[in-house]
């Protein structure tokens, strides 16, 4: 008796599992199609936001390249400035020591020569006063207006 009550128990179970099995061999041929569509959606989704991302990554690559040679540019556009700067400097440097070494020398030498010039026409001046003085019909003014002229400069 035992024995068929064992049956009976390993029967209905089986009968129970079958069901369960059959029931679920249903429910996945009815639930596989629209999650099977729904699954396929997302993948197309995801493929098109991958190839955007792609092309996005390339043209940013672009970009950076772009950038990277603009930088280039600029760091041998600086590199030739501060060349050019040195060479500047030492132009510079050249003009100031011919100013140094002649020019200013020659300005002084000038500068002198004129203030003698200015003295000797100073004394023209006084000298030219002194014969108007001395000698009252003779004119002299005209002269004098230029001496004044050329001392005032």
């Amino acid at each position: 008796m035992v024995r068929k009550v064992l049956t009976g128990i390993l029967l209905a179970l089986s009968s129970i599992f079958l069901a369960f099995s059959v029931i679920g061999i249903a429910a996945i041929w009815i639930y596989r199609e629209p999650l099977k569509k729904e699954v396929s959606s997302n993948l197309v989704q995801i493929d098109g936001e991958l190839s955007q991302a792609e092309v996005t990554l390339e043209q940013t690559e672009g970009e950076l390249d772009r950038a990277l040679r603009i930088v280039e540019t600029t760091e041998k556009a600086l590199q030739e400035l501060a060349e050019q700067t040195g060479s500047a400097e030492d132009i510079f440097e050249n003009i100031q020591s011919t100013l140094d070494d002649r020019l200013i020398p020659d300005l002084k030498t000038t500068r002198e020569r004129l203030g003698t010039a200015r003295a000797s026409l100073e004394n023209l001046r006084a000298v030219l006063n002194r014969i108007t003085n001395l000698i009252p019909f003779v004119d002299l003014n005209a002269p004098d207006k230029i001496l004044a002229d050329l001392i005032i400069s």
